[in-house]
Parts: C-alpha cells; structure tokens; sequence
C-alpha cells in the first residue's frame, strides 16, 4: 500500500485520466485524496487470467467498495467521467452509488 501512496505522490497534479481494470477491493478514497485533478475515471473490480483459479468474490463491485465509492463522488470537484463496466453492479449497489451522484455536480459523462 505504500509503494502505491508513494507512486500517487509523485504523479499528483499530473494526472487527469485513469483506467483501471484490474482493481481488487482497496480503499479508492487514496485514489481521490492523491490526485486531485482527475477529471476521466474508468474503473473496473476484477482480475484478469485467473483461469482454475476463479473464485467469484474477485470479480465486481462490493457494498463496502460502493459506500467508499459514493463518499468519493460526493466530494470530488474535477471527476466530469465515470465509468464502470464489468462491476456485476445490481440494484442494491445503484442505491448507494446514486446517493453521491445526486450531490455531484462536476459528472457530465
């Protein structure tokens, strides 16, 4: 976790698009916290080649994942586009994802 800290510092004010797919289940407020200029997010909760090794909690969006989520939206002054495919996203998470989306002003996208 420090190793990633420390990589977020050191790009701070120069990013402003971030794609991840293969995100597995950390705290995405670091993402929010370190680089306060990204404006373009696509995010997806997941792993990639897994083959016999699948197990189905690796793969989607959990409500621990989407409450930090919603905190994140709410608060965050340059995010214009989100996306998030792939996340197995039902009506529960929605719920929760909708709450900070509805206090976002920045989102167009």
């Amino acid at each position: 976790m420090e190793e990633i800290k420390k990589e977020l510092e050191a790009a701070r004010y120069e990013v402003f698009c971030l794609i991840i797919t293969q995100l597995q289940h950390f705290d995405i407020n670091l993402v929010f916290h370190y680089l306060p200029n990204l404006s373009y997010l696509t995010l997806t909760y997941g792993a990639k080649h897994v083959g016999m090794e699948y197990e189905r909690p690796l793969f989607g969006m959990k409500m621990s994942d989407a409450t930090k989520f919603k905190d994140c939206l709410r608060t965050t002054s340059s995010l214009t586009y989100l996306s998030l495919p792939g996340n197995l996203i039902d009506d529960d998470l929605i719920g929760i994802l909708i709450k900070g989306l509805m206090l976002n002003k920045t989102i167009t996208q």
